[in-house]
């Protein structure tokens, strides 16, 4: 864990209080974008290189499957895992997230599962 840097790209800047808390809590580095264009996320990828991005699928500013295929696309930011996430519970977005490429999708809920979903896949 020590030494994993995440990146959470979420235009709720409550979730990205919470979640980075909940993250640097288990040892991350972690740094948040809000509200994201895919401009900044692909910039601050470039100079922080996170080892995981976790991606909200709602976001105004920013298409997360089309960031999704450029993350994914590119070699100047492998490796990187994407965990996707939503508070939506139709099935469609998680499908969509998944078929862009990200290797995980979670509904956001507790912190304890965004904790979980981060170690199983940085581990990996």
């Amino acid at each position: 864990m020590a030494g994993n840097r995440i990146l959470i790209v979420d235009d709720n800047l409550m979730f990205l209080a919470l979640a980075s808390r909940a993250l640097e809590s288990a040892q991350y580095e972690v740094q948040t974008l809000a509200p994201p264009s895919a401009f900044e996320v692909m910039k601050r990828c470039m100079a922080f290189k996170p080892h995981l991005a976790v991606i909200d699928f709602h976001m105004p500013r920013c298409n997360p499957e089309t960031l999704i295929l450029i993350l994914k696309e590119d070699p100047g930011f492998q490796p990187l895992v994407i965990l996707g996430i939503s508070t939506s519970h139709v099935p469609e977005v998680e499908q969509r997230m998944l078929k862009a490429g990200a290797d995980h999708f979670i509904h956001k809920g507790t912190m304890a599962s965004l904790q979980e979903a981060a170690h199983r896949l940085l581990r990996a």
